[in-house]
Parts: structure tokens; sequence; C-alpha cells
């Protein structure tokens, strides 16, 4: 598998997706469980969707699932990608940079132990609470694109964040300098 190409491929679609529906549910959530709700209704679904029904080429091949459990204790990844030559592992959470790291933490066990397929982390986190910063969690896509590419050859890390703009913006190594 052309790992270039796939990273091009899911940066492509991540940068078009269209998440108007989010924004716009997001701003009338109140409670948690509204939150919570909008992002698996219009969001998790969605992007899944999205990816699954596009004809990126390097895409197109992937078996598509949600909420996947990925080990015995019961972790899942909010979307999972599977072909025969890699696992792509997506994650949506808020700026928080704790929730992000846990998660890092937690999926890199997995990845460790997944053999020989190569392996794509995305982190794709939105906006929270007034006091979730944004630049920390930069700091941690980093961290997470060091620490993946020295543990797993011809694995990757994307980190990606809703940006002002409302669009899905790639994060890239230094933007959190």
């Amino acid at each position: 598998m052309d790992l270039e190409n796939l990273q091009k491929d899911i940066e492509l679609a991540l940068g078009s997706f269209p998440i108007s529906c989010f924004i716009e549910n997001k701003k009338r959530a109140k409670t948690s469980k509204q939150k919570r709700d909008n992002v698996k209704e219009n969001l998790q679904k969605p992007l899944r969707d999205y990816l699954q029904d596009k004809s990126y080429s390097f895409l197109s091949s992937f078996h598509w699932k949600l909420e996947e459990n990925i080990n015995s204790n019961k972790d899942s990844v909010d979307i999972y990608g599977k072909n025969d030559d890699a696992e792509i592992y997506i994650e949506l959470d808020s700026w928080r940079t704790d929730q992000v790291a846990k998660k890092m933490v937690s999926r890199f066990s997995n990845i460790i132990k997944s053999g020989s397929k190569q392996i794509v982390y995305v982190a794709v986190c939105y906006p929270g609470t007034k006091h979730m910063n944004l630049e920390e969690c930069k700091k941690y896509f980093g961290y997470g694109q060091n620490i993946l590419s020295m543990i797993k050859d011809k694995s990757f890390f994307i980190g990606a964040f809703i940006n002002k703009s409302d669009k899905i913006e790639i994060f890239k190594q230094g933007d959190n300098q």
C-alpha cells in the first residue's frame, strides 16, 4: 500500500468533509447528552459515510465501522477502517489534551501489537469549552506524530481540528510553534 497517497487521500477527505450540520447542532446543544449525541449523529456517522462513499482511490478499499472494539479492554475506536494491508483509527474528541493523550496511549498500545499491518491514527478535534486550549492540543498532535513514527514502521499520525472557519484543518508539524 502506498502510504504517501493514502495519507493524501485521508487529508483531502477530511479537508473537504462538510461539517455545517455538526456546527449548527453544536451551538444548540445544551446538555452533555445532547452534545455527545450531536457528535455521533452529525460528525461520526456522516464522516464514516463520507469516507465510505467517496471515490478516493486509496480509501475505497477500506471497510468502515463505527465504535469498533479493538482489544480485550473494550476500547472502541470512533471510526475504524480496515483492508488487507492497513488499519485506520479515527478518534473524534474535543480539544481536551488529557482526552487526546489518553486515547493516543491506549490506541498506540494496540498499534504496537498489530503485527505487520500499516497503521494510520487520525485525531479529529472540535471546539469544546472556552477553557480548552487548541495550541496545547496541537502540541500533543506533534507528540503523536513523533511517537507513532518511532514505534511502528510504515505508519503515520494525522492530527486535525475544526478551525474558526468551521473547516477541518490538518495539523502540520511546526504549526504549534
